[in-house]
């Protein structure tokens, strides 16, 4: 085996290692983040998610038809992208300690994944805008 195939297997095998850990990390805790009981907690108006998608899409770069935004219980993460258009945002009571700033990050998040998606066809995690744009 010479250098370059060697350094070829040992950069296959991180990348591989790298996925497996994204996957856990991403089926343990979603695309949601922690946070602190908010007894203020409200609902959000179409105006304030719509400007959310409007700044998101400035931060990202990108333009593209929002998607159908849904605030509901369901079993899973906090945020939830489902291709090609829809976000959830989770209601659970599991969920109520997530404050209205972690319902900000979250729909900024699955935008993110939207916009991805949308106009290149690809929405994982790899993109530095996760961090750039939540």
């Amino acid at each position: 085996m010479n250098w370059f195939q060697k350094h070829n297997d040992d950069a296959a095998a991180a990348a591989v290692v790298g996925c497996i850990i994204l996957f856990l990390v991403v089926l343990l805790t979603g695309c949601g983040g922690g946070g602190s009981a908010d007894p203020t907690r409200t609902t959000w108006t179409e105006q304030e998610v719509a400007q959310v998608y409007l700044e998101t899409q400035a931060c990202v770069g990108l333009t593209a038809p929002a998607p159908v935004v849904s605030f509901e219980p369901f079993d899973g993460p906090f945020g939830l992208f489902s291709a090609p258009d829809r976000v959830f945002i989770n209601t659970s009571p599991v969920w109520d300690i997530m404050t209205r700033t972690d319902e900000d990050q979250a729909l900024r998040h699955e935008f993110i994944h939207h916009l991805l998606f949308s106009v290149i066809g690809v929405h994982d995690h790899s993109s530095p805008l996760f961090q750039i744009c939540t």
